[in-house]
């Protein structure tokens, strides 16, 4: 059976495959870019710091509240810059409700990036100076090989470390000092 063809537009692009699948698709800088399904390592990652993150800051369980907290959503920084972060996070104060559309255009708060071969190029290079343009105030990076968090904080239009959560160090992070992330825990079997 014969591929339908796809627009050339890039934007035409990644709507279409939005629209039509449940690829985790991205527009990059203009570039439309198809990443492969993660590994078990990100999902262990993804799914532990999200879970985390949302129920001392979304539930208010543990934590302060105040926040959406969200896996594998959408988001439009503008026409050239459609992410899909692993977690992102949104203030109550400035978001009173999520937006229904797909992508989400409202710049999130904070997103957190879990790296795997595939797109650690991508997430540390093109993605977080995105997200540094659009203004994202806080942006985390997790690789699930080396077991370790960074937190960065935007500092002008670019992100500056503001601290790392090890196996060996466990720690809070800012915004999300509530927290304790613990690298055992989110991954408990092991290896990335």
């Amino acid at each position: 059976m014969a591929q339908p063809s796809l627009p050339s537009d890039p934007s035409a692009v990644y709507r279409r495959l939005l629209d039509e699948s449940e690829a985790r698709v991205e527009l990059i800088g203009g570039e439309v870019v198809v990443h492969a399904a993660p590994g078990l390592g990100h999902a262990f990652g993804a799914a532990a710091v999200g879970a985390d993150l949302y129920q001392a800051y979304q539930r208010g369980r543990g934590g302060p509240g105040g926040w959406w907290i969200l896996p594998e959503v959408d988001v439009e920084l503008d026409a050239a810059h459609k992410y899909r972060p692993d977690v992102a996070g949104w203030r109550c104060e400035r978001v009173s409700k999520i937006p229904s559309e797909r992508p989400v255009r409202v710049v999130p708060d904070f997103v957190c990036e879990v790296l795997s071969p595939t797109n650690a190029e991508w997430d540390l290079g093109p993605k977080r100076a995105g997200y540094a343009r659009a203004g994202v105030p806080w942006y985390w990076s997790l690789d699930p090989e080396a077991q370790r968090l960074e937190a960065f904080e935007l500092d002008g239009n670019h992100f500056r470390s503001i601290g790392v959560v090890t196996r060996e160090t466990p720690g809070a992070l800012r915004p999300f000092d509530a927290v304790v992330i613990d690298m055992g825990e989110v991954f408990p079997i092991g290896g990335g």
